[in-house]
């Protein structure tokens, strides 16, 4: 039987280990990471049944963030926060939150939490009737079901043929794809030397991508994405 799986993303390294160690492990298996990028990486990659979230990273805007991880994938999210203010939390469970535990908590209290949000999540929805639509790579994100793509959990404006080529190359990752498969493939239609189309499609991509650009140019053959 696969154990519940439980991320915590909490820049404060002892509410990790406090809420890490205490957990039954014979039932679960927990993970943190101090980085709100750490965490984003995680949750793309692996399966997780339950996110527990520090909305109050300094770095990033906390509810910006839960939306993010609200969108990402179908499982509970715990809030944990400095503020006790009413709004701040009918704001997070308006975003997608949901339960709400105010800092400094008992750690007894949060892991009660964890534990009724896992028994609510995980006997009500088999791990069969859950789909996820992701593919990420680093900080690049891209969410199928909403056609979008995120740099670092901020999202990036892609046009029709650009997010069809990034998601193309990320799907298949070190495959090279020549002029005509991309032309025929996002064009759809038959490609009769139209190489300066995809040139220029892929050049405004890149730059989009910036510094993350994973993406390299076969020379006189096509592209392919890189994985490190």
């Amino acid at each position: 039987m696969r154990k519940n799986r439980v991320l915590i993303i909490d820049h404060d390294l002892q509410t990790c280990k406090d809420i890490k160690y205490n957990v039954d492990s014979e039932m679960t298996d927990e993970y943190y990471t101090l980085t709100v990028r750490e965490g984003l990486t995680e949750l793309a990659s692996k399966e997780y049944d339950l996110v527990i979230l520090n909305a109050c990273f300094p770095e990033n805007d906390g509810m910006e963030l839960l939306k993010t991880l609200r969108d990402l994938k179908p499982m509970p999210i715990l809030i944990l926060s400095t503020s006790s203010a009413l709004a701040d939390k009918l704001e997070a469970f308006k975003v997608g939150a949901d339960d709400y535990l105010t800092k400094p908590f008992e750690t007894e209290e949060c892991l009660a939490r964890v534990y009724a949000l896992l028994r609510r999540f995980c006997d009500l929805n088999h791990l069969k009737t859950r789909v996820y639509s992701i593919v990420a790579h680093d900080d690049l994100i891209i969410k199928r079901h909403t056609r979008q793509a995120l740099i670092s959990g901020r999202p990036l404006e892609l046009t029709y043929r650009e997010y069809e080529l990034l998601n193309l190359f990320m799907s298949h990752p070190e495959r090279v794809y020549t002029f005509e498969q991309l032309y025929e493939q996002v064009w759809t239609e038959p490609y009769m030397g139209n190489k300066n189309s995809v040139v220029c499609e892929m050049k405004r991509l890149r730059k989009k991508l910036g510094d993350t650009d994973p993406i390299e140019a076969v020379r006189e053959v096509g592209y392919r994405f890189k994985k490190k």
